[in-house]
């Protein structure tokens, strides 16, 4: 048996967003010190001392040239994840005929999707929905005592997956097998992942599979209602305790958590037609690490895991690794979506090149640090 987690933690006491707009079942670990400079980090995490997330990289408020880079961003893309958020919407009210939907977004990128997701299946479909944020990682899986509470008090096959962007389809596994243990133990919850944009081809369901850039992947907690990243301090957090984050409130001069919200729900009505791009369901599994292994051995890179394909995964090297190198397809060299990756990339001095990343836009390479 699996011990039910305590409720969830709500807005504005945690998180930015509006009273309304998440649930987080999350632990708040913001008075524990967990920040490392990226290069020790980096350096642990090659070798096997530590994992990426039992400590935090340290988030820095964003320069003024950087949000622009994002508001510019958002201006130029509403439109166009607005039609994406349709499209999902209304793939996800086709699958679950109940009129409740219970959206689960993957805290912490996924959270924006599930709010701009969960507005319009209320607002075009008519559903009732709850909308919560949980916490997936790597290695680790999706946080069980969270699920478990979500199967306390809602009908589980209402649960639907959200994010924001597919890279190789890393989580998407995690699903998946997190989800067959939680079969075993006698919690049955569809196996269903809707994300915004799906360039790996592994989602259930998607808003489009181009590799386009999804806004809030140009900052961190600032565009997700100043929370950290994800977190399982296991060496100081109570032994049963959710996963956790922490509250950047230092930061709330430069938060665009709300504005992120009403850029696509302002245009959202009239796009509800979305944009065409055929279902994925019947995509076979692993599809999205079979194309980065191809991508990733046309461009010579050695260590697969070093490889982050995608506008989003791209951005996050950036932000949170030690970036080698990176790759931008010639096609968009110059493109605005791209616009901030040349910036992070210069601010970081990281060389970009140009070469074929089909099908994505771009690939961030991780520097190996010469561990074993």
């Amino acid at each position: 048996m699996i011990a039910i987690g305590p409720g969830p933690l709500f807005p504005p006491a945690f998180s930015s967003f509006r009273p309304g707009e998440v649930k987080w079942l999350l632990a708040d670990y913001s008075a524990l010190s967990l920040e490392r400079p990226a290069s020790i980090r980096e350096v642990d995490i090659q070798s096997g001392r530590a994992h990426y997330a039992e400590d935090l990289p340290i988030e820095v408020m964003p320069t003024m040239r950087h949000t622009d880079l994002f508001d510019r961003a958002m201006r130029r893309n509403a439109a166009l994840i607005a039609a994406c958020v349709s499209t999902l919407a209304g793939r996800i009210a086709a699958e679950v005929a109940d009129s409740s939907v219970v959206v689960v977004s993957l805290a912490r990128a996924g959270v924006p999707p599930g709010i701009w997701v969960s507005y319009e299946l209320s607002k075009a479909w008519g559903k009732q929905v709850d909308h919560y944020a949980v916490s997936i990682v790597r290695d680790r899986g999706i946080d069980m005592r969270a699920m478990a509470w979500i199967a306390a008090h809602h009908d589980p096959a209402n649960v639907i997956f959200v994010d924001g962007w597919t890279g190789k389809g890393t989580i998407r596994r995690e699903l998946t097998q997190s989800l067959a243990e939680l079969d075993r133990l006698g919690i049955r919850i569809p196996d269903r992942l809707a994300v915004v944009a799906d360039p790996a081809h592994v989602a259930d369901m998607a808003g489009t599979t181009d590799d386009i850039l999804v806004p809030t992947a140009c900052l961190n907690s600032t565009s997700c209602g100043l929370v950290s990243r994800t977190v399982l301090p296991q060496a100081v957090a109570p032994r049963h305790s959710y996963h956790g984050a922490r509250l950047y409130p230092e930061f709330a001069a430069s938060d665009r958590s709300r504005d992120v919200v009403d850029c696509v729900t302002a245009k959202l009505g009239g796009a509800r037609r979305g944009v065409a791009t055929g279902d994925v369901r019947d995509r076979p599994r692993g599809f999205g690490s079979d194309v980065a292994r191809t991508v990733a051995e046309r461009l010579g890179i050695v260590r697969l895991n070093l490889a982050k394909p995608g506008i989003g995964e791209t951005t996050r090297v950036l932000q949170r690794r030690v970036p080698e190198v990176i790759f931008v397809h010639p096609d968009y060299r110059g493109h605005g979506d791209l616009e901030h990756v040349h910036q992070l990339a210069d601010d970081r001095g990281s060389p970009i090149r140009y070469e074929d990343t089909h099908p994505y836009r771009c690939v961030g390479v991780v520097r190996w640090m010469g561990q074993a």
